[in-house]
Protein backbone atom coordinates (compact mmCIF):
# COMPACT_ATOMS: atom_id res chain seq x y z
CA UNK A 1 0.00 0.00 0.00
CA UNK A 2 2.75 2.25 0.51
CA UNK A 3 4.73 1.84 -2.84
CA UNK A 4 0.74 2.96 -4.69
CA UNK A 5 0.58 6.32 -2.10
CA UNK A 6 3.98 6.72 -3.42
CA UNK A 7 3.91 6.72 -7.11
CA UNK A 8 2.67 9.89 -8.58
CA UNK A 9 -0.71 10.46 -10.27
CA UNK A 10 -1.25 9.28 -13.62
CA UNK A 11 -1.59 11.92 -16.31
CA UNK A 12 -4.32 12.80 -18.12
CA UNK A 13 -4.44 13.81 -22.02
CA UNK A 14 -2.10 12.54 -24.15
CA UNK A 15 1.40 13.77 -22.22
CA UNK A 16 2.68 15.41 -25.25
CA UNK A 17 4.03 19.01 -24.10
CA UNK A 18 1.93 22.10 -25.70
CA UNK A 19 2.97 25.32 -27.94
CA UNK A 20 1.61 27.21 -25.42
CA UNK A 21 4.14 25.39 -22.83
CA UNK A 22 6.94 25.48 -24.94
CA UNK A 23 6.60 29.49 -25.58
CA UNK A 24 6.20 30.03 -22.04
CA UNK A 25 9.13 28.20 -20.72
CA UNK A 26 11.01 29.60 -23.40
CA UNK A 27 11.86 33.75 -21.01
CA UNK A 28 13.12 35.53 -24.66
CA UNK A 29 9.71 34.39 -26.17
CA UNK A 30 7.64 35.23 -23.20
CA UNK A 31 9.26 38.72 -23.03
CA UNK A 32 8.34 39.30 -26.56
CA UNK A 33 4.55 38.11 -25.81
CA UNK A 34 4.81 40.12 -23.08
CA UNK A 35 6.25 43.16 -25.24
CA UNK A 36 3.72 42.36 -28.33
CA UNK A 37 0.56 42.55 -25.95
CA UNK A 38 1.66 45.38 -24.72
CA UNK A 39 1.87 47.45 -27.83
CA UNK A 40 -1.42 46.08 -28.93
CA UNK A 41 -2.75 47.57 -25.63
CA UNK A 42 -1.55 50.93 -26.91
CA UNK A 43 -2.99 50.69 -30.68
CA UNK A 44 -6.59 50.26 -29.17
CA UNK A 45 -6.12 53.07 -26.30
CA UNK A 46 -5.13 55.45 -28.68
CA UNK A 47 -7.93 57.48 -28.68
CA UNK A 48 -8.47 57.39 -24.93
CA UNK A 49 -5.50 58.51 -24.52
CA UNK A 50 -4.64 62.50 -23.98
CA UNK A 51 -2.25 62.98 -26.63
CA UNK A 52 -1.54 66.02 -28.53
CA UNK A 53 -2.23 66.38 -32.06
CA UNK A 54 0.38 64.65 -33.96
CA UNK A 55 0.43 67.12 -36.86
CA UNK A 56 -0.04 70.02 -35.02
CA UNK A 57 3.50 72.54 -35.24
CA UNK A 58 5.02 74.27 -32.91
CA UNK A 59 8.13 75.90 -33.70
CA UNK A 60 8.80 77.54 -30.42
CA UNK A 61 8.75 73.90 -28.91
CA UNK A 62 10.77 71.89 -31.72
CA UNK A 63 13.88 69.65 -30.88
CA UNK A 64 12.72 69.12 -27.07
CA UNK A 65 14.88 66.54 -25.35
CA UNK A 66 13.32 63.44 -24.52
CA UNK A 67 11.20 63.18 -20.79
CA UNK A 68 10.56 67.03 -21.52
CA UNK A 69 6.98 68.38 -19.82
CA UNK A 70 4.23 67.45 -22.03
CA UNK A 71 6.51 65.44 -24.48
CA UNK A 72 7.54 62.17 -23.32
CA UNK A 73 9.59 61.56 -26.08
CA UNK A 74 10.60 65.07 -27.72
CA UNK A 75 9.77 66.67 -30.48
CA UNK A 76 10.79 66.96 -34.25
CA UNK A 77 11.88 69.68 -36.02
CA UNK A 78 8.62 71.19 -36.96
CA UNK A 79 7.55 71.00 -32.67
CA UNK A 80 5.12 67.89 -33.32
CA UNK A 81 5.26 65.73 -30.45
CA UNK A 82 7.10 62.71 -31.54
CA UNK A 83 4.81 59.91 -28.92
CA UNK A 84 1.96 60.66 -30.53
CA UNK A 85 2.80 60.43 -33.96
CA UNK A 86 4.35 57.51 -33.26
CA UNK A 87 1.20 55.83 -32.00
CA UNK A 88 -1.30 57.46 -34.49
CA UNK A 89 0.91 56.64 -36.76
CA UNK A 90 0.24 52.70 -36.40
CA UNK A 91 -1.70 50.83 -38.89
CA UNK A 92 -2.58 53.99 -41.26
CA UNK A 93 -5.16 55.17 -38.98
CA UNK A 94 -3.56 58.50 -39.37
CA UNK A 95 -6.27 60.85 -40.57
CA UNK A 96 -7.92 58.72 -42.44
CA UNK A 97 -4.83 57.23 -44.89
CA UNK A 98 -6.74 54.18 -45.49
CA UNK A 99 -9.87 56.08 -47.35
CA UNK A 100 -7.24 58.09 -49.66
CA UNK A 101 -4.97 55.38 -50.80
CA UNK A 102 -6.24 54.13 -53.71
CA UNK A 103 -3.96 51.36 -53.72
CA UNK A 104 -4.84 49.74 -50.56
CA UNK A 105 -8.55 48.45 -50.86
CA UNK A 106 -9.69 49.48 -47.72
CA UNK A 107 -11.39 52.22 -49.65
CA UNK A 108 -13.96 50.66 -50.96
CA UNK A 109 -15.14 48.66 -47.89
CA UNK A 110 -15.57 52.03 -46.32
CA UNK A 111 -17.38 53.32 -49.47
CA UNK A 112 -19.70 50.18 -49.41
CA UNK A 113 -20.33 50.70 -45.38
CA UNK A 114 -21.28 54.58 -46.39
CA UNK A 115 -23.77 53.68 -48.95
CA UNK A 116 -25.21 51.46 -46.49
CA UNK A 117 -25.87 53.74 -44.31
CA UNK A 118 -27.27 56.32 -46.80
CA UNK A 119 -29.92 53.85 -47.87
CA UNK A 120 -30.92 53.11 -44.44
CA UNK A 121 -31.24 56.97 -43.68
CA UNK A 122 -33.30 57.83 -46.76
CA UNK A 123 -35.92 54.99 -46.36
Amino acid sequence: MSALAASPAPRRGSGRITSWHLLLNNRLATGGLVLLGLILLLIVLVPILPLPDPDATAPVDRLKPVLTAGHLLGTDQLGRDILSRLLWGHAGLDRGRFRRDPHCGWHRIGDRHHRRLRRRALR
